[in-house]
């Protein structure tokens, strides 16, 4: 009968509609991943930028005549930036 095609027509829409939204929501999530990977990879090269700018800094500091937190701050950067370097 005529309601049973309509049933019919409503079941493959549905099927549609929920293997849509699958979809849907995986591509977002891809895109999602893919935006999250370009951030990060920008918040690196600016924290690179950050640390490079407070050496100087501290290494203007030093030529000055200024020792002790700042002879300590060198250390503690260079420390760190010597074991990022072997990871």
């Amino acid at each position: 009968m005529w309601y049973e095609q309509i049933i019919k027509v409503a079941e493959v829409t549905g099927a549609l509609l929920a293997i849509g939204t699958v979809l849907w929501f995986f591509v977002s999530l891809y895109l999602r991943l893919i935006q999250i990977g370009k951030d990060t990879a920008k918040s690196k090269e600016e924290r690179e930028i950050i640390i490079g700018s407070l050496l100087a800094c501290l290494n203007g500091l030093k030529e000055v005549g200024c020792n002790g937190p700042v002879e300590a701050g060198i250390n503690a950067i260079n420390k760190f930036l010597n074991e990022q370097a072997h990871k």
